[in-house]
């Protein structure tokens, strides 16, 4: 198998005025693999750069977790 990188720049902005948010805390997990391990960082307000390594392009679901505050900008 073939090791597959991912990275995805999602933007997490309040429902009701589009503005970002900021100081989230961000949590990924695999359902199919529990040691799969996700790189989360701030780029900038309410953009968020994740990151991981795949074993194999099969498919994958994730459970995400985004704890914070509306922290606008």
């Amino acid at each position: 198998m073939i090791p597959v990188n991912r990275q995805t720049d999602p933007f997490v902005s309040d429902i009701n005025t589009n503005r970002p948010i900021k100081d989230l805390q961000i949590s990924i997990k695999s359902t199919r693999n529990a040691a799969q391990v996700f790189e989360v960082v701030a780029v900038e307000p309410g953009i968020y750069r994740l990151k991981t390594v795949f074993a194999d392009t099969l498919t994958t679901d994730l459970n995400v977790t985004i704890r914070g505050g509306l922290g606008l900008i």
